[in-house]
């Protein structure tokens, strides 16, 4: 592979390329933006779009995880990814014996300490809702939030009828003193009052009915907002700014060594790494319950990470390389969000229809094809 080093830029100038197109990577968070009219139907989020946007968002995590991530991780730059230089693995053709030393597990190690982590992460924010005064106003504990949702709305269901009958009954009541107002004129002018009263009082309790079940409709057609499904959005947050660190080191170290060409093949090669990634994050943190707004503007934070990145790799002032054990951790916490977040609540809370399944399923392979190509074309 021929690299063509041009390092006679100045110091000054390679922190304004570097770090000027690593914001111009992080601007592309914001391509989210085109989806907005796509996204809202009838001014609210469309659930079936937004679904598909996550899963392609998790077939993205997957297939970086085990397909760019991991493959760096093991191997790093300093391989050809050729077969015939793996005798430093122990393997010989002779005992074939397969020792590993602790250095050599290492990796695989940040694989399983990124998971356990997030795992931790997620544990303890939903013990703190469970103890918090706060987390007891959301339907008595989370960690069972699809159940408590399905008592609720039973609950509300009950509370409807309750009303119902409840105003029946008082609309019942209120002509049967007509009778009375013909024998006693005087006492028609109060009855008369009352009964408007009660009429009105029977109207709002049947408005307040009918919003109820209105609500029970709405909470159907749409996840509810609660901190359990939050804790995956936040935990994808955490994970793609540690991702957009090493990206950011990454393109520092390729306009550090090799100058504006390479700094600049290597940043079109992120732009296209990172626009179906964005995209997928967006529509990950809208199901976990962010808002539109929100959504966008953390986003945009996390991807500002990258500039950190690049700064880092500057000030180092030679390669750091691709940290095996970051991108191992990183690739740990894709894994656990993509299986134990997004597909873990797409299964209990859709409905297994062939045409939802074939939906599911061609947004989580066409972000693991995306995930391919881009690492076949790298």
């Amino acid at each position: 592979m021929l690299i063509i080093k041009v390092l006679n830029l100045p110091s000054s100038l390679v922190w304004v390329l570097s770090l000027g197109c690593s914001l111009l990577i992080s601007m592309a968070s914001l391509i989210c933006l085109v989806l907005l009219p796509v996204i809202f139907v009838r001014g609210k989020p469309s659930k079936g779009i937004v679904d598909s946007l996550a899963l392609f968002g998790a077939g993205a995590m997957l297939g970086d995880a085990f397909l760019h991530q991991l493959p760096h991780a093991f191997g790093g730059d300093k391989h050809s990814h050729s077969h015939a230089d793996h005798q430093h693995h122990g393997h010989s053709g002779e005992n074939h014996s397969h020792a590993h030393s602790l250095e050599d597990l290492s990796v695989g190690i940040s694989v399983l300490a990124g998971i356990v982590l997030f795992l931790l992460v997620e544990k303890v924010v939903r013990y703190v809702e469970d103890n918090s005064a706060g987390g007891n106003e959301w339907s008595h504990g989370h960690h069972h939030h699809h159940n408590n949702k399905k008592w609720k709305d039973d609950s509300d269901y009950h509370d409807t009828t309750d009303k119902k009958s409840k105003a029946k009954l008082e609309l019942d009541a209120v002509p049967n003193n007509s009778k009375e107002d013909k024998v006693n004129p005087q006492r028609s002018i109060p009855q008369k009052r009352i009964g408007k009263s009660a009429s009105r009082d029977v109207k709002q309790d049947l408005d307040a009915a009918n919003g109820t079940t209105a609500d029970v409709k709405t909470s159907q057609e749409f996840p509810a907002k609660t901190p359990s499904n939050l804790v995956f959005g936040y935990l994808n947050l955490f994970s793609d700014g540690v991702h957009n660190f090493t990206d950011g080191m990454a393109l520092g170290s390729a306009f550090l060594l090799y100058g504006s060409v390479g700094g600049w093949s290597r940043t079109v090669f992120l732009l296209a790494h990172e626009l179906p990634q964005e995209i997928g994050d967006f529509g990950i943190l809208v199901r976990s319950g962010f808002s539109v707004v929100k959504a966008l503007f953390f986003n945009f934070l996390s991807a500002l990470v990258a500039l950190a990145g690049t700064a880092l790799a500057l000030l180092m002032g030679k390669d750091p390389g691709h940290s095996s054990l970051i991108e191992g951790f990183t690739a740990g916490g894709f894994i656990y969000i993509a299986v134990a977040g997004v597909l873990a609540e797409m299964n209990s809370n859709s409905k297994p229809t062939v045409r939802t399944t074939a939906l599911q399923l061609t947004s989580l392979v066409l972000g693991m094809a995306v995930a391919l190509g881009i690492s076949l074309v790298e």
